[in-house]
């Protein structure tokens, strides 16, 4: 279900195809393991209308853009991954105001021992 942005006054728009670069710029950091959709009930929905749905959500605010990604990481360095994530979508957008929300889905062991 892809909803077309009205533009509004003081508001952002987001360009076309943004949250699949940013989905790629998260994968690319070192101890992502995973993407899941940033609102589960479109996945659900989308799944029935057979459509994607991008796992990164990107919604424009006053003040610039507000971006959340659920990721999964490695359980030994969870929260260092999510600081490198939301450095990486900042990098990606800069220099645009933005909010970043990480969110992190799954731990699992790095399964060194």
């Amino acid at each position: 279900m892809t909803e077309a942005l009205v533009p509004q006054p003081g508001r952002t728009q987001v360009p076309a195809g943004l949250a699949a670069q940013l989905q790629e710029a998260v994968l690319a950091v070192d101890g992502v393991s995973a993407t899941y959709p940033a609102r589960p009930l479109r996945q659900v929905m989308a799944a029935v209308a057979k459509e994607r749905v991008p796992h990164i959500d990107v919604v424009p605010s006053d003040d610039g853009l507000r971006v959340t990604a659920r990721i999964g990481v490695a359980a030994d360095n969870g929260p260092d991954v999510a600081r490198s994530v939301a450095g990486a979508i900042r990098r990606h957008l800069a220099p645009q105001p933005v909010q970043v929300h990480v969110v992190i889905v799954t731990m699992v062991p790095s399964g060194n021992g």
